[in-house]
């Protein structure tokens, strides 16, 4: 039941997304650029709170699901024999108690409101490359408020901030794009959670349209449900551009010779992923 509960969600607060060619999606722990690893710090994951477990004083366990086992994953797939689904979507730090995210995230009518979330830093895997067990109470956060919205289909708008309970400590904001709309052609790199996956860092993709009512632009990086919400930065200036809130393709498919999942791939002609420019939030 609960990894119908799981897929129910994850199919609920995104249009699924796609690989496009190699499948780049790296752990932060193979990281070596020590800028990303460092904005990787300000990458918050929000979980549904009764997915994390008080295990004493000091940690969280956390309630997971099995790739393999609930969701049907060949076990030669990328990441899915040692880590677990746990994030719902993926946010950003943006100020010392201000967290950015994708609006649709927030649906109390399915259990996902603001009260249900916790916001969860360093939700990355281990040395192992195994998925985290635990994670600290330090690296938790609770939802005060949502200080702005919009979710508008007509638009393409799909944009929230929230404010938390207190300010996060030994976190930077991270640097927002401000001025010009970073243009067609613009290199980028993404860091979230691909369908509840620990933290992923994908550093290959570009915009490839920006004429979504002037609000969104398109783009083919490695993205999944999940990703909504997710930082897209530039890859020169490390600021962020977008807001990850949607795409096309599938999150995994039916391999028929092997009768598993199979993560899904993209047809570069005519799949992509979409994100809100940042500045909508300002």
């Amino acid at each position: 039941m609960k990894a119908l509960i799981i897929l129910a969600i994850f199919l609920s607060v995104n249009s699924n997304a796609t690989i496009f060619g190699e499948d780049n999606r790296t752990d932060l722990v193979d990281v070596k650029n020590k800028e990303i690893v460092e904005l990787s710090k300000s990458i918050p994951a929000l979980v549904l709170k009764k997915f994390l477990k008080s295990k004493n004083e000091d940690e969280y366990t956390l309630d997971t699901s099995s790739y393999i086992e609930d969701f049907g994953f060949c076990e030669d797939e990328k990441f899915v024999k040692k880590q677990s689904p746990l994030a719902n979507c993926s946010a950003f730090l943006i100020g010392t108690n201000l967290v950015g995210t994708a609006a649709h995230c927030f649906d109390d009518s399915m259990n996902m409101g603001i009260d249900d979330y916790a916001v969860v830093f360093d939700y990355k895997a281990e040395a192992n490359g195994a998925g985290p067990k635990t994670i600290k109470k330090e690296n938790v956060y609770i939802i005060k408020k949502i200080v702005k919205q919009e979710f508008e289909w007509v638009t393409y708008k799909d944009y929230a901030v929230v404010e938390l309970t207190k300010e996060v400590e030994g976190r930077a904001p991270l640097k927002i794009s401000i001025g010009r709309r970073a243009p067609v052609g613009t290199e980028l790199f993404i860091l979230g959670f691909p369908l509840g996956l620990p933290m992923k860092y994908q550093p290959s993709g570009t915009i490839i349209s920006s004429d979504l009512n002037k609000n969104s632009f398109r783009h083919q990086l490695d993205t999944y449900s999940v990703n909504s919400g997710s930082a897209v930065f530039s890859a020169e200036s490390h600021e962020i551009v977008g807001i990850h809130v949607r795409g096309t393709g599938f999150n995994y498919k039916k391999d028929p010779n092997d009768k598993c999942n199979r993560w899904g791939k993209g047809d570069p002609a005519k799949d992509w992923g979409e994100a809100n420019f940042i500045d909508l939030i300002l």
